[in-house]
């Protein structure tokens, strides 16, 4: 009498939490291994054969790789990732925000950002280009749209433009003053 084929069930997933079932459509008998990368059949071995792969060379290379301690401090952990990266993030453009409110200059961001890195010992590098890309990028797309908007639903309008020259670039300011009517 044939022996039955195995296939990989929940009580294997839950006790070999690396494997997973293979996707591709007929093969329902094999494993890929995430650690190492191999497809494995159980077809006929069962648990045997995932102890006998847990014990190749292959698979025990890739382990100690994973496992290196330089190679996991190098990744920070998703969860704690995302939240001091993003407030990073909020930091960099609330210099960015006062920078340009207060029309200083980009080039003292420079100094800005290594003065806050030192007092405060963190990785802030919101240097002037970076400055540059957050206000051209960020802040000029968010204006220009709603000035979009309050000229759609605007009663006067008048538009002052004048053109300079600074050093090789040729300054061209726009100047927009509208008037929204609101009854009470």
């Amino acid at each position: 009498m044939p022996k039955r084929k195995c296939t990989f069930n929940e009580k294997l997933q839950n006790e070999y939490i690396f494997l997973k079932k293979c996707q591709k459509p007929g093969q329902e008998y094999k494993i890929d291994c995430i650690v190492c990368g191999a497809a494995l059949s159980i077809e006929h071995g069962g648990k045997s054969d995932i102890t006998q792969h847990l014990k190749s060379e292959r698979h025990n290379i890739a382990a100690r790789a994973s496992k290196s301690q330089k190679l996991s401090n190098f990744f920070s952990p998703k969860t704690q990732f995302a939240d001091k990266e993003q407030k990073l993030a909020a930091d960099e453009g609330i210099f960015a925000y006062h920078t340009c409110k207060h029309s200083q200059s980009l080039n003292s961001m420079d100094c800005t950002s290594q003065l806050v890195r030192k007092l405060f010992e963190k990785k802030f590098t919101c240097g002037r280009t970076k400055t540059k890309s957050i206000i051209t990028n960020v802040f000029l797309l968010y204006a220009v749209n709603v000035l979009k908007k309050d000229l759609l639903k605007c009663n006067f309008v008048s538009i002052m433009t004048d053109a300079s020259n600074h050093n090789s670039y040729k300054m061209i300011p726009i100047l927009v003053r509208y008037f929204i009517w609101r009854c009470p």
